[in-house]
């Protein structure tokens, strides 16, 4: 059984080949959909040389997707973001729940690296071991439920789509896997970008604005307590400094939008310095100690 692929870039050349590369060797892809933001780097090229299909999209993530979407022709279609490469295994795994009885939505687990903090990195994955972790980033998903999800087709979602996506699944009384068999490695230092990510949510909440603004305020505070769980989980307390200060500052900056051009710009140079590692190098490395240290904690998670 083939699917087509769906990837969304910009300005992804330092990472987007090891992508595609992971993909053809994991994925039966039928057809490659690249639905890029206005890249200026070499992205495009990359993508014509695997002869993807490239659609042009700079309206937010929500609206990228649902185009991408759009253009798939199979029945089931794979979400694989630009910086994550999938291990070989990865669609086997996924594909044995395809006939479950109301699933939806399969997705892996994605391994987490830092060369700064470690302890963060290490934190998250086994967070999302444990609990399982909604998230786009690598996923096998049934095309018309994407297709139903018409709250992706607003300009002003620029992060978090994955959770309105999982809301409206979950309503249709649809189930969500997360197999920890099914491994991807995140390529990106998630020290750094993990300070991007939390702007863009800032920002994102800020256009959407569902709720009263002022209970935006507490999000600093679930941040500490997440750090102060994920704190506990791998012994390391600087966790709760960095959850609370750096990723909560990040977060109200974007949510405020105090100096946005300005700190967008300083955000995205951050954000840059996460794709600074020898991709080659690092999978190799990165790939033989997750492989150990998840051995014998992989499960199925219903979430």
């Amino acid at each position: 059984m083939k699917v087509d692929v769906v990837i969304l870039t910009k300005n992804s050349a330092s990472t987007l080949l090891h992508t595609i590369l992971g993909i053809l060797n994991s994925v039966p892809v039928n057809n490659l959909i690249i639905v890029d933001g206005g890249s200026t780097d070499k992205t495009i090229d990359i993508a014509d040389e695997f002869g993807a299909k490239i659609i042009t999209c700079s309206s937010g993530i929500g609206v990228s997707r649902y185009k991408g979407a759009l253009e798939a022709k199979t029945e089931w279609i794979c979400f694989v973001d630009s910086d994550i490469y999938v291990f070989p295994s990865w669609f086997k795994q996924l594909k044995r729940w395809m006939k479950l009885e109301r699933v939806v939505w399969i997705q892996g687990l994605t391994l987490e690296h830092s060369r700064i903090f470690a302890s963060y990195a290490l934190s998250k994955t086994l967070t999302y071991a444990r609990r399982g972790c909604i998230a786009l980033s690598n996923a096998l998903i049934k095309k018309d439920i994407v297709l139903e999800c018409k709250d992706w087709i607003r300009n002003n979602v620029h992060a978090g789509e994955d959770a309105i996506l999982y809301e409206l699944v979950k309503s249709r009384g649809y189930r969500v896997l997360v197999d920890t068999t099914a491994l991807c490695f995140h390529l990106p230092d998630c020290f750094f970008h993990d300070i991007y990510a939390l702007y863009r949510a800032g920002r994102s909440d800020r256009l959407r604005r569902k709720h009263l603004p002022i209970l935006y305020l507490g999000v600093p505070l679930l941040l500490l307590k997440e750090g102060f769980s994920r704190s506990i989980l791998v012994n390391d307390l600087r966790l709760t400094a960095y959850f609370t200060v750096i990723l909560g500052l990040s977060y109200m900056l974007g949510f405020s939008e105090i100096m946005k051009d300005k700190a967008e710009k300083i955000l995205e140079k951050i954000d840059r310095l996460s794709r600074s590692t020898e991709v080659n190098q690092l999978i190799t490395q990165e790939a033989e100690k997750w492989e150990t240290k998840f051995k014998n904690i992989r499960h199925i998670i219903n979430v």
